[in-house]
């Protein structure tokens, strides 16, 4: 079967960004938590989430884990905002 998947240069889309995370603010009552972390080019960057599997991340990073997402163009937040 013929692959139809453009690159992601040729779509028009985004390439996934993978972010290596390292800090969570959560706040009480509120749906989305805020993440910082940085890119593959040692960027730092804001993303924003619902706050359940933001949580779980948080509890990682206490437990010393290193933790990487990917995310969707929709959640960055800012660039240089950590």
């Amino acid at each position: 079967m013929h692959d139809t998947q453009k690159p992601f240069t040729e779509s028009g889309t985004s390439p996934p960004l993978l972010v290596t995370v390292q800090r969570i603010t959560l706040t009480p009552g509120c749906t989305i938590a805020i993440g910082h972390g940085t890119d593959r080019e040692g960027r730092e960057l804001s993303f924003g989430g619902d706050w359940r599997p933001m949580l779980q991340i948080a509890e990682a990073l206490e437990a010393g884990e290193p933790v990487e997402v990917t995310l969707e163009p929709w959640q960055l937040l800012a660039w240089g905002q950590s």
